[in-house]
């Protein structure tokens, strides 16, 4: 609020890109070259429905963490793998190569309780998994301080931006207070995701350089 009010004419999509790109740089990500110029919607009519492309469900926006009871996922696919393809791919433009780069944000940010309730741990130090406590050092620059703290992380040092995510991705999947989600066991799963998957655990110059292309996009 008090940066926009300070630049009236930079419109909340670009801020709010910008922070995203910033905030990667700070926790030792790549450097995006962002493109700005969005324009800000001035009423509700002018945004897209939830049902606005054609064969997906409503608030069918983002992956889900997992397949309803049915088995599907909201824009009915079957699997997590067509579940990814659908929402980037059809919906997004991103090709096979962006869907696994992007995933690998992974590496930083974690899944609550009260928000998605695909994991047991929520809000506050009590209910913080072993890795999202207040005295966890998860920073790029070592220094003590996450912020808010609880949930439940995909990686251990969950503020620091890099490969961790592909590198270790047995850990995630061997300990209970980590995350591993069915759209993140497809990534090296899926004869095409993992040949980028493998890529990235073992180069990280080229997982940053795919990351900021497919982020810019």
């Amino acid at each position: 609020e008090t940066i926009h009010k300070a630049h009236p004419t930079v419109s909340w999509a670009d801020l709010i890109q910008l922070a995203s790109a910033t905030a990667i740089e700070m926790a030792g990500g790549p450097v995006i070259k962002m493109k700005y110029g969005r324009v800000s919607v001035t009423g509700p009519e002018q945004c897209a429905g939830p049902q606005s492309r054609a064969g997906f469900k409503g608030n069918a926006g983002l992956p889900d963490a997992a397949p309803g009871p049915d088995g599907t996922f909201g824009c009915g696919a079957k699997s997590p793998e067509e579940h990814l393809r659908n929402v980037f791919g059809k919906k997004m433009g991103f090709t096979d190569q962006d869907i696994v780069a992007l995933s690998g944000a992974h590496t930083i940010g974690r899944v609550f309780k009260e928000r998605s309730g695909a994991c047991p741990f929520g809000y506050g130090e009590q209910a913080a998994s072993k890795y999202t406590k207040g005295n966890c050092v998860v920073r790029k620059d070592k220094k003590s301080g996450c912020g808010m703290v609880g949930g439940a992380a995909w990686t251990k040092n969950w503020l620091t931006f890099d490969n961790s995510y592909f590198a270790d991705y047995k850990q995630a999947m061997d300990d209970d207070n980590l995350m591993w989600l069915p759209t993140d066991a497809c990534l090296h799963e899926d004869p095409e995701f993992k040949k980028y998957f493998y890529k990235y655990a073992g180069d990280q110059a080229a997982f940053f350089q795919d990351y900021a292309s497919a982020h810019k996009k």
